[in-house]
């Protein structure tokens, strides 16, 4: 019943979907409407309202509707059942008609409260928020506090020498008949922790450095696994005759750059995971193509 209704509202009142969620306007008003354990909420922003408590309960006592104001927005709970359509119809009807009589504008940022004509999908919300607000927002994130040039140094130092360690799996992965190049999930992993010793972020700069370190931590290790291959069985490393057969080439070719390709996204999943955490996921509303993302 939940999607039933979604798909309705997203009909009803010309909205957008994305990530299940369904992004609207009314009477020029941001909303977004989603479900969950508790029912169909549909997220109504209004950032002007956080202080003006007689609007409120104005809202509370005229509202057909389970309602709680959330900084920057009031948030309304339905039962997701077939009566929820016109409940649904009645009360944002009801409510927007309350906003303009009380002269509550519709287009303030959530986050410098003034006016603006821009909207972003602000964590999974539709809000009008200016584009310097936007930036300014993702700017607090931990992740991506700046770095002094020190950290950055000490950070990559680090990270090559533990990168150096993980790079020694290949030989421990070619003893046991396993895929070298999987040796670039520890070199990668080894390398985010000693960068992350010294630094909350990281620059495309950090990401192309460690990729010239992996593919030289790579390139030597594959040799030594070759190496060490050949005298656990017994046998005399013929460079030269190794390296010109096309065969052996095009494996030791395949293992350097696949096990660098996989360093260097076991560097990102870690950095890209610790981005998402406590801070603030911004990106363009669906079918939006003035905003942009950020």
């Amino acid at each position: 019943m939940s999607e039933e209704i979604l798909r309705w509202i997203k009909d009803e009142y010309s909205g957008q979907t994305a990530d299940g969620r369904v992004f609207f306007n009314l009477s020029d008003y941001a909303m977004t409407a989603y479900s969950d354990d508790s029912g169909i909420k549909i997220s109504v922003e209004l950032p002007s309202a956080a202080d003006n408590a007689g609007l409120l309960a104005d809202i509370a006592s005229s509202v057909n509707a389970d309602c709680e104001y959330v900084y920057p927005a009031l948030v309304l709970t339905f039962d997701a059942e077939s009566s929820a359509y016109s409940s649904i119809a009645e009360v944002l009807g009801s409510l927007t008609a309350l906003l303009s009589r009380e002269g509550i504008q519709p287009n303030i940022c959530v986050y410098c409260k003034s006016q603006t004509d821009q909207r972003y999908n602000l964590n999974g919300f539709n809000c009008p928020l200016h584009r310097d607000c936007a930036n300014t927002l993702l700017g607090t994130n931990s992740s991506f506090t700046a770095s002094t040039k020190a950290q950055r140094i000490k950070g990559l130092l680090v990270g090559a020498a533990f990168s150096f360690f993980g790079a020694a799996f290949y030989i421990l992965f070619a003893h046991l008949g396993i895929m070298p190049a999987l040796g670039g999930i520890p070199m990668g992993l080894l390398a985010a922790l000693g960068f992350r010793m010294f630094n909350k972020g990281m620059k495309k700069s950090d990401k192309a450095i460690f990729a010239a370190i992996f593919l030289l931590w790579a390139a030597a290790a594959n040799f030594a696994a070759d190496y060490v291959y050949a005298a656990v069985r017994g046998l005399q490393l013929d460079f030269i005759a190794t390296y010109t057969d096309e065969l052996n080439l095009f494996n030791t070719v395949f293992d350097v750059a696949a096990g660098v390709i996989i360093a260097v996204s076991s560097l990102s999943v870690v950095l890209d995971f610790n981005r998402s955490v406590g801070g603030f996921q911004i990106k363009k509303l669906p079918g939006d193509k003035s905003s942009g993302k950020h």
